[in-house]
């Protein structure tokens, strides 16, 4: 799939061009029917279908403080939104020029610098342009207007409410995981990078962990999770840890005299493996949770109980 980040860059392609717009985060189901609309749109027609987005929420520019935490960094969107037919993405910078244009001159821009634009497919609840003054309603008068065919893709309904980042952002945080995958369309995610961490599992406990590097915002809530993650393509089974790390925490505060402050960790173990992983991309998929976070009185009982959580997770990915 073609990465470009101005529109001007898809004056290089000689096919006529769908585009699917958006920002997509999470790439829901409701997003992909979008992104299906306009593959089945563009297959008909002999056209290429692409996607537009955004490299930031609206609201990170305009409201910092009313900006909705991510389910998905920009490379993490771009990579689920790939599939068979798109011929490519189009990642646009948000700034407050673009947040103080006119439905009706961003849509001039648009034509301008897509000159083979043939359609638009978007959601029922997209807006555009400044205040988000530009709705469905409007694309389809300026679309008439300026030669370009638009497709509105009403939401999907799941639990008689429409899907939503936000609701999907809500099941999360509330560790509602089998809520999320059914919006999702699939076991939700997160996406980072392996990092040094002090090398306490491999040391002290025997059982080596890689600590991960978010690149979303919005994470589970903190306990041991069932896990399956992507490394370099290839598949592993494990168990992670998000949270705090209580039981080190302790001991390090007794040894110190003095108040740590906590910082939110996610720690995997990954099963069957020995191959080194520390600097690469992963992604995380959490299956089940297993339990909630715990202080232990020592490291022995902490071992101990990840030993059994092990076994457990074991048990739930082998069926």
């Amino acid at each position: 799939m073609k990465l470009y980040h101005s529109l001007a860059d898809l004056r290089r392609e000689k096919t006529p061009i769908r585009l699917a717009a958006g920002f997509f985060d999470g790439v829901h189901r409701g997003h992909l029917a979008v992104i299906r609309r306009v593959i089945a749109r563009a297959r008909s027609r002999g056209d290429a279908a692409w996607i537009m987005t955004f490299d930031m929420h609206p609201l990170k520019l305009l409201s910092p403080l009313a900006a909705p935490p991510l389910l998905t960094s920009t490379p993490h969107k771009i990579r689920l939104m790939a599939s068979d037919g798109i011929q490519g993405c189009v990642v646009l910078r948000f700034t407050r020029a673009t947040a103080e244009m006119s439905p009706e001159n961003f849509i001039v821009k648009l034509t301008r610098s897509v000159r083979n634009l043939r359609g638009l497919v978007v959601g029922s609840n997209w807006t555009f342009g400044k205040n988000g003054a530009g709705t469905p309603e409007l694309l389809k008068k300026l679309g008439a207007y300026h030669g370009f065919e638009v497709s509105v893709v009403r939401p999907l309904i799941w639990q008689r409410e429409p899907i939503s980042s936000t609701r999907i952002r809500r099941a999360v945080a509330g560790g509602r995981l089998e809520d999320a995958a059914a919006m999702l369309g699939r076991k939700f995610s997160v996406a980072g990078t392996v990092v040094a961490g002090r090398g306490i599992g491999g040391r002290r406990l025997g059982i080596p962990t890689a600590n991960v590097n978010l690149h979303n915002e919005v994470v589970p809530a903190n306990g041991v999770y069932a896990i399956r993650a992507i490394v370099d393509r290839r598949s592993f089974d494990g168990v992670a840890n998000i949270g705090i790390r209580p039981t080190f925490s302790r001991l390090r505060g007794r040894q110190q005299g003095k108040g740590l402050k906590r910082h939110k960790v996610l720690e995997v173990h990954l099963f069957d493996t020995r191959a080194g992983i520390r600097g690469r991309e992963i992604e995380v998929f959490f299956i089940k949770k297993i339990r909630n976070e715990t202080r232990f009185p020592c490291v022995a009982a902490l071992k101990r109980r990840i030993i059994k959580d092990i076994a457990r997770a074991r048990q739930i990915l082998g069926k």
